[in-house]
């Protein structure tokens, strides 16, 4: 083993830091977020489309 080798090893457990991954910023839409920002997608679109179908639906079933 090499001084890099034990140098890498000390910095990657130095004390008050975590030693897991940070978590990765997901930059996927969520189902049923209605976050609009960023260009529309066919995908985003379709989504939005469903969820406002479905919300008409249960509106309508609530009203009858």
């Amino acid at each position: 083993m090499g001084t890099n080798d034990q140098n890498l090893r000390t910095i990657s457990l130095q004390e008050g830091e975590d030693d897991v991954s940070p978590p990765k910023d997901d930059k996927k839409p969520k189902r049923g977020s209605m976050d609009l920002q960023g260009s529309m997608t066919r995908e985003r679109m379709k989504r939005l489309q469903e969820e406002i179908e479905t919300l008409l639906i249960l509106k309508e079933k609530k009203e009858s």
